[in-house]
């Protein structure tokens, strides 16, 4: 199903680009990118939690989301870099909590990554913007 989530994005994100250069139904076109973006985020999540190849999964997961990320800072909608950073936050994670044995090095990192996060996305709102 991982790959059907990429294949089902990419051709969302395909639909979307073609119907908006037929200029049909322009205003659904972020639409389209919020769906496509969130399929395939999530097909490689899915990947890097219970894949085989988990390392490539995890590969594919940040290039995809550092992608949203520039893109949702260029085009100003917060929304595609909370996707990027959510999405490759939960990946990383995954990859990383799998090294430390459960206790307070794993409760520590949880703690205080998460709330990095936040705080980074509390900041990058105030400089990207929200979506409107």
């Amino acid at each position: 199903m991982r790959r059907v989530a990429l294949a089902y994005g990419g051709s969302v994100a395909a639909v979307g680009l073609w119907m908006r250069g037929l200029a049909i139904k322009r205003h659904f076109f972020e639409a389209y990118l919020h769906v496509a973006a969130n399929a395939m985020l999530f097909g490689l999540t899915s990947g890097v939690i219970g894949g085989d190849s988990r390392l490539l999964w995890l590969l594919g997961l940040v290039i995809v989301a550092a992608v949203a990320i520039e893109r949702g800072v260029r085009a100003r909608r917060f929304a595609f870099v909370v996707y990027g950073v959510v999405y490759a936050y939960v990946g990383i994670s995954w990859e990383t909590l799998s090294h430390i044995i459960y206790g307070t090095a794993w409760l520590a990192y949880v703690v205080l990554s998460g709330a990095a996060v936040v705080a980074g996305l509390f900041l990058m709102s105030r400089l990207v913007g929200r979506d409107e």
